[in-house]
């Protein structure tokens, strides 16, 4: 009897912990993948309208990186190390965002530029967070 609720109790415990574990980000990973911008601190993006564009990362060969911020291109160099994240030497154009673009694309790409923690869940969610934003990518290759 107490066999049985011990390994059903061992069992349970595996589930939920492989259910909710956190992956382990690596370059592999990232690389060759576009991750589409799903929420910022919580909150859905608005439909994208106008010249404004669901913010988007898609990584290449030795971790650079483009993408769109919300309205302008970017590209750079992603640095990944010991669980954190960010991108350096990042480039962009500076092309005026009607709003509420202008503020997302400031908060997508002050995040990018800064340290962040990074995981991947088992949805191959992607989520990073710094110290006051969290971004919440999916995974959306083109094929």
């Amino acid at each position: 009897m107490w066999t049985r609720t011990i390994l059903i109790a061992l069992i349970g415990s595996f589930v939920v912990s492989t259910v909710f574990a956190q992956l382990t980000v690596t370059a592999t990973d990232l690389q060759h993948h576009r991750w589409v911008l799903l929420s910022i601190n919580g909150e859905a993006l608005p439909a994208a309208e106008g010249t404004g564009k669901i913010p988007e990362l898609a990584f290449g060969e030795q971790m650079q990186i483009g993408g769109n911020l919300g309205c302008n291109p970017f590209n750079g160099k992603a640095v990944l190390r010991d669980g954190y994240f960010l991108i350096e030497a990042m480039v962009s154009t500076h092309m005026i965002c009607p709003p509420p673009w202008g503020d997302i694309e400031l908060t997508v790409q002050t995040a990018l530029g800064h340290e962040s923690t990074i995981s991947l869940d088992t949805e191959k969610n992607l989520t990073l967070q710094t110290a006051d934003t969290t971004l919440v990518f999916r995974l959306e290759d083109y094929v």
